[in-house]
């Protein structure tokens, strides 16, 4: 979803789901199928350069995932 201040973020964002959508279409006929995962907000620092005010922070922060659970869920060994 594009949102204020995050305009060559959200361009980024719709070119690989655009890229991945092209790609699955391509090598469904050759049974390889392909998933996008778009995480909601993770509560990095990338937000404390992202928007110093903290406004978005605070807007978005029940929504926010924790970054050391997101890494866990991709991992096959506990960190």
């Amino acid at each position: 979803m594009a949102t204020p201040k995050s305009a060559v973020y959200a361009a980024s964002k719709h070119a690989v789901l655009g890229f991945s959508n092209a790609l699955r279409m391509e090598l469904a006929p050759i049974g390889i199928h392909l998933t996008t995962v778009n995480l909601g907000p993770v509560n990095t620092n990338f937000f404390d350069n992202a928007d110093p005010s903290g406004k978005y922070r605070q807007s978005v922060r029940r929504y926010m995932l924790d970054p050391h659970k997101v890494a866990q869920k991709n991992c096959k060994k506990p960190l």
